[in-house]
């Protein structure tokens, strides 16, 4: 396995200032603030962190704007270790923020989101990337330009097209807000789609089991249907397989739940671009995300790549 080709990331990124309290009050009152802090956010955003956390090269692909904000989420790509070099920076809009409540009594969390006005990324700009350099997988947030987001999938399709297995380029896509329901036209593009429990919930469907055998049939032939269910675990179907069904990792103490899915995703395209077979990529998906949830952020998860370097060497 080559890992000097990177996993890119195309999605949305924003700032998430977090504020920690030891418990939600029960009724209107005043309360102070354990902690505070920034940290980047965002789906794709999120899971080039883990992926470049775990050891592999990652690179994240989207808007920044040219504020202050803007600039503190490219220097912490910087810092986590992604390459941000073909990112988009807009001079209209402002970066989006979220103000998040976090319980240390539980870890949950509130979420309150300002959009600010910048624009999505175009296939223009995903048209600069250059696919034949050094990419093994490209990973895409789900996001409501599904004709943009299609004009991607088809310029991967055409560059595959040439190359000899090896060397094609895998895609996955991630499919979890249901204020987004046009992307459903999208699930036979890529090669691995993945529904959060959000998504099935609002098609009627009640477990990761049932979500990934109906969506199995939907997707691409060849390719893999999977589904991250909180609490319950995750599930995994390709069209002619079983259905793969995983226990979650719970934790004890939970202390940050924030960006767990994020985190799961990442990891599972960290493992299956290091040879892990679904199952076994699944469970490893389980492991880190449970992880995540005992800790604040996403560094503490390097001890996972261990696990990861092992199945490239085939130690």
């Amino acid at each position: 396995m080559d890992t000097s080709r990177r996993i890119l990331c195309v999605g949305f990124t924003c700032i998430d200032m977090v504020s920690v309290v030891k418990s939600y009050p029960e009724e209107d009152t005043d309360q102070r603030c354990t902690d505070y802090y920034w940290q980047r956010g965002g789906n794709a955003s999120n899971s080039s962190t883990v992926i470049s956390i775990l050891g592999l090269p990652a690179e994240y692909l989207g808007v920044l704007a040219d504020d202050n904000e803007g600039r503190w989420l490219r220097s912490d790509f910087e810092r986590q270790g992604v390459n941000t070099d073909h990112c988009v920076t807009s001079d209209v809009g402002n970066c989006p923020v979220t103000s998040t409540i976090t319980s240390e009594e539980t870890g949950t969390r509130t979420i309150v989101f300002t959009e600010r006005g910048l624009p999505e990324l175009t296939f223009e700009a995903f048209d600069k990337v250059d696919l034949s350099s050094d990419y093994t997988w490209i990973h895409f947030e789900g996001r409501p330009t599904t004709d943009e987001l299609r004009k991607m999938f088809q310029k991967i399709k055409k560059h595959n097209e040439s190359r000899e297995p090896l060397h094609r380029i895998k895609t996955s896509m991630e499919i979890e807000k249901v204020i987004f329901p046009e992307l459903e036209t999208l699930v036979s593009w890529p090669d691995y789609v993945f529904f959060s429990k959000e998504w099935s919930r609002s098609k009627g469907l009640t477990s990761k089991e049932t979500s990934v055998d109906f969506y199995s049939k939907k997707v691409k032939p060849g390719g893999v249907a999977i589904c991250a269910w909180g609490e319950d675990g995750a599930a995994g179907k390709t069209v002619d397989g079983d259905v793969i069904s995983i226990k979650a990792c719970l934790q004890t103490r939970v202390i940050d739940t924030l960006g767990c899915g994020d985190t799961f995703v990442g990891s599972v395209i960290a493992a299956l671009s290091s040879g892990k077979v679904l199952r076994d990529a699944i469970q490893f998906g389980c492991q880190v995300a449970g992880a995540k949830c005992a800790i604040k952020g996403f560094t503490d998860l390097r001890q996972f790549g261990s696990v990861l370097k092992g199945s490239i060497t085939g130690s």
